[in-house]
C-alpha cells in the first residue's frame, strides 16, 4: 500500500505506474529509472510500484527477482571492493529460469565515479564484462534476460551534475595550474559526491521520479497519521480534529519525513490507555514538545 491524498504524491504515483516500461529479452539496453526523495519519504515503496507495474510483470502476474545494493556501503567494505565485485557476488546466486531480474541500486549518489562509468556501460550496452561473475552464469546468459535496473538517491542529481562540472574545471591546468590546481581537485574529489552527465541523461531518458518532501503535501498527514496508529494495535483511533490541525500546522517541520512521522505515532499509540482510543490534542502536543518540534 502507498497512501497519498495530496495533488502533489497522486501525481508522483500516476507517473511511477504509468512510465510504460516494456521489458525485452536479449535487449541491447536496459530500461533504467531514477527515484530522487529526501530521507523517509519511501523511496524503496515507491521502486517496488514500478517495477509491478511494468507492462511484462503486470501483465503476466509474475514475480520478480529483486537484487538490492546499498552503494553507500561498498566503499566501506574489507577488503575493498567495486560495484563489480559486489553486483558479480549478487547475480552469481541467480539460477536459470525466465523471471524479469530487477536491481535496485540505493543512495547511487554515494558511486565512486569509475563505478559509475561500469553502471553506465551496464545500461547503454548489457556490458557485464565488468561484472565478476563466480559460478556457471555468463554475460551472455544475463544478457538475454528481462532487465529492469531502477536507481535511488536522496540528493538533487541536477545539483550533483554540477559538481562533476566543477571537478573538470579544477582540473584545467590553464585555469589552475601547479600545486593551487591539484590542491583543489583533491579537496573536490574527497569532499564532493558527483554524479556523471551522461549517467545523468540515460536515467532521463526513461524516467526520474522526484518524491515530494512531507512538508510539501501535508494533505497527507491526517490519513498517514490515522494509518500509523491502527499500525500500532489501536483499531478505531478516534482523532480530534485539532490533532489534525496541529499536525498539518506550517510552523512544525517534518524534516525525517515519514519515518519522523511514524515515531510521532508510535509514541502517541504509547500513551493511549487501553480500552479509551481517543488522541486528543494536548496528548498530540506534549508528544511533540517532548521530542522538539514545537517550544
Amino acid at each position: 500500500k502507498y497512501i497519498a491524498a495530496s495533488p502533489g504524491m497522486i501525481e508522483t504515483l500516476k507517473k511511477a505506474i504509468f512510465l510504460n516500461i516494456k521489458l525485452e529479452e536479449n535487449s541491447e539496453s536496459i530500461p533504467a529509472i531514477l527515484i530522487v526523495g529526501g530521507p523517509g519519504t519511501g523511496k524503496e515503496r515507491l521502486s517496488k510500484i514500478i517495477w509491478l507495474f511494468t507492462e511484462d510483470i503486470f501483465n503476466k502476474n509474475t514475480q520478480p527477482i529483486e537484487i538490492k545494493i546499498n552503494m553507500a556501503s561498498i566503499g566501506a567494505l574489507k577488503p575493498q571492493k567495486s560495484l563489480g565485485d559486489v553486483l558479480g557476488e549478487k547475480l552469481s546466486q541467480l539460477y536459470e529460469d525466465e523471471k524479469p531480474l530487477v536491481i535496485i541500486f540505493d543512495e547511487l549518489n554515494s558511486l565512486s565515479l569509475e563505478d559509475q562509468g561500469m553502471l553506465l556501460r551496464l545500461i547503454e550496452n548489457k556490458d557485464f564484462s565488468d561484472i565478476r561473475l563466480t559460478n556457471s552464469i555468463s554475460p551472455e546468459n544475463l544478457k538475454s534476460k528481462k532487465i529492469l535496473l531502477i536507481g535511488i538517491m536522496n540528493e538533487d542529481p541536477e545539483l550533483l551534475t554540477k559538481t562533476e562540472k566543477i571537478m573538470r574545471i579544477v582540473s584545467d591546468e590553464k585555469l589552475f595550474g601547479g600545486i593551487i590546481g591539484d590542491i583543489l581537485y583533491d579537496y573536490f574529489k574527497h569532499h564532493l559526491r558527483r554524479l556523471r552527465e551522461d549517467l545523468y541523461f540515460r536515467f532521463q531518458r526513461y524516467g526520474i521520479i522526484k518524491i515530494p518532501e512531507l512538508n510539501e503535501r501535508r494533505e497527507d498527514i491526517p490519513i498517514l497519521f490515522y494509518n500509523f496508529l491502527k499500525r500500532n494495535g489501536i483499531n478505531n483511533p478516534i482523532i480530534e480534529y485539532e490533532v489534525f490541525e496541529l499536525l498539518m500546522d506550517k510552523s512544525i517541520q517534518w524534516p525525517g519525513n515519514i519515518r519522523q512521522l511514524q515515531a510521532v505515532a508510535k509514541e502517541v499509540s504509547n500513551r493511549v490507555t487501553e480500552g479509551v482510543e481517543l488522541i486528543d490534542y494536548f496528548m498530540v502536543q506534549e508528544v511533540l514538545s517532548n521530542i522538539g518540534m514545537i517550544k
